[in-house]
């Protein structure tokens, strides 16, 4: 019997059509063997890029989860829907981020919003992006304003899962050390961050936060990224990436849709932190820092 002990992180080059993009997500999974592979994790808006109708699909995929939570089961046309089914028929858990989530308060804005799927199509966590891109860049879009569209979230998670304890972050959320310094106190093990990185920080940013916060928080790094032109404005980085609690890159591609998968090896956890244990050894243990000057 093969060990699933793998993770995969797909890789897309999104649409503002999610039936595009869904039907993208599943020739993917048709085509890859999952023999070995336990969670498969998705870049951020994987399945609407830039979408002029994201409120229409907030409020669709928002009353698909309260159908999902209160009766389990989600409905058959919902984005949610059709995960929960890829989920099971692939007997994979699935980390599916970001869709855009309507708030249960009237006229208010959404939540980009990363759901953990199980292989029996349970939720088993959820995570509303914090750290929303409002962002001056040298590219063709030149300004972001993600707080013009969604509302952000007010807290972290961890999730348990078959391969270890799992945080959630997501893109932008990477500039933020203190938020991974978090999710480590709160027992992460491995960290997934569905990302639409532009070309511009991408290249300049990417590859070095990414590192570093694995280094960090001694955890795997589950990186997967938008990666290609997805109009006349936007270009994505890609370079998804799986990083070791040592730093090491130990699966990555360049440009376009794809799959990078790594096996996960708990000694790569203790070796980090028995070799380095900063948790340890943090100033916030040690000082009150509201009294430094």
């Amino acid at each position: 019997m093969v060990s699933k002990n793998q993770i995969a992180l797909m890789q897309m080059v999104s649409s503002a059509d999610p039936i595009a993009n869904m039907q993208q997500l599943r020739e993917q999974l048709a085509a890859y063997d999952f023999a070995a592979v336990k969670m498969l994790v998705l870049p951020e808006n994987f399945a609407a890029y830039g979408s002029p109708n994201y409120q229409r699909i907030a409020q669709q995929e928002g009353v698909a989860l309260i159908h999902w939570l209160t009766t389990r089961e989600a409905p058959a046309d919902s984005i949610i829907g059709q995960l929960v089914q890829l989920a099971q028929s692939h007997k994979i858990w699935i980390v599916a981020g970001t869709l855009p989530i309507a708030s249960d308060q009237v006229n208010s804005k959404p939540t980009a919003t990363t759901l953990v799927i199980d292989d029996q199509g349970e939720l088993q966590g959820r995570y509303d992006k914090i750290h929303l891109f409002d962002a001056l860049v040298a590219d063709s879009q030149s300004h972001y304003r993600e707080s013009d569209t969604y509302q952000h979230g007010r807290g972290l998670t961890v999730v348990d899962t078959p391969l270890g304890r799992l945080g959630l972050a997501v893109c932008y959320d990477l500039r933020f050390a203190e938020m991974f310094a978090c999710l480590r106190q709160m027992g992460a093990e491995l960290i997934a961050l569905p990302s639409a990185f532009t070309w511009v920080t991408g290249k300049a940013h990417w590859r070095s936060l990414v590192q570093a916060r694995a280094i960090e928080t001694g955890c795997y790094f589950l990186a997967p990224n938008q990666g290609g032109q997805h109009n006349e404005k936007r270009k994505t980085w890609g370079h998804s990436m799986i990083v070791n609690p040592w730093g090491d890159v130990v699966a990555e591609m360049d440009e376009g849709p794809g799959m990078v998968t790594a096996a996960m090896e708990l000694e790569a956890i203790h070796f980090a932190r028995r070799s380095l244990p900063t948790q340890h050894h943090r100033i916030s243990r040690r000082v009150n820092i509201t009294g430094l000057n």
